[in-house]
C-alpha cells in the first residue's frame, strides 16, 4: 500500500465528493421545505375557502328561519282578523268602542 503525504494546506482545497453531497443536501433542504409549505399552503385554501362558504350559509339559514318565523306569526295574525272576535279584538286595541259604550278616560 502507498500513502501520498499530502501538505497541510493542500488538505482544505481538496473537495471530497462526500464533501459535496453534504452541502447539496443543506441546499437542498430550505428548497424543499418551501416547497412542502407551498404545497400546504395551496391545499388549505380550499379548506379556508369552505369554511368561509359554510359561515355564510349559516348566516342566510339563520335568516331565512327568523323571516320563516315572522311569516308564520303574520299568517296566524291575518287569520285571526279574520273573525268576528280577532276583528273586535284589533278595533278595541285602535281604540274603537261599540255603539253605546262609553270610551273611559283616566287622566
Amino acid at each position: 500500500m502507498i500513502t501520498i503525504a499530502i501538505p497541510p494546506h493542500e488538505k482544505s482545497a481538496r473537495v471530497c465528493p462526500r464533501s459535496s453531497r453534504r452541502l447539496l443536501v443543506l441546499l437542498a433542504m430550505p428548497l424543499i421545505c418551501c416547497a412542502f409549505t407551498w404545497v400546504g399552503i395551496r391545499a388549505a385554501h380550499a379548506y379556508l375557502t369552505a369554511q368561509e362558504m359554510r359561515l355564510v350559509n349559516d348566516s342566510l339559514e339563520h335568516k331565512y328561519l327568523t323571516i320563516k318565523q315572522q311569516n308564520e306569526r303574520i299568517k296566524v295574525q291575518v287569520n285571526s282578523l279574520q273573525t268576528p272576535a280577532g276583528i273586535l279584538r284589533a278595533a278595541r286595541e285602535h281604540g274603537y268602542v261599540m255603539p253605546g259604550e262609553v270610551r273611559l278616560r283616566i287622566p
